[in-house]
């Protein structure tokens, strides 16, 4: 049986935030896209292996990778957009990322990166 990862694109300042360990989910608002991806037809949450945030699309972008929480439906609040129905997705649980700290400015946290 394969393994089943949830991609997730984000941007380099949630991305960095992540991996400081300072934001501990990620979220999506609860739209037709997002909930084709996330939910079974009997509208119970997928069940993913992985969850993969890669900060942009290009080949070699950086990544991370972490072991899912319990995907859940929430309420947040978003500047600019005001109050959300979101999925949110835990984030907090790390397993490795292909980041070089010196190179990314990371003064925090390098002694739990790793390369795949």
């Amino acid at each position: 049986m394969s393994r089943r990862i949830l991609h997730l694109t984000i941007k380099r300042k949630y991305f960095m935030e992540i991996l400081r360990g300072e934001k501990l989910e990620e979220y999506r608002e609860i739209k037709p896209y997002w909930e084709k991806r996330l939910l079974n037809p009997d509208g119970s949450f997928k069940k993913f292996d992985e969850v993969h945030l890669r900060n942009g699309y290009a080949k070699d972008s950086r990544y991370m990778r972490f072991r899912p929480g319990a995907i859940f439906r929430g309420t947040r609040y978003f500047m600019g957009s005001g109050v959300l129905c979101v999925f949110v997705i835990p984030v907090s649980d790390f397993i490795s990322a292909n980041v070089r700290p010196d190179i990314d400015g990371l003064t925090c946290c390098t002694e739990a990166l790793n390369e795949d």
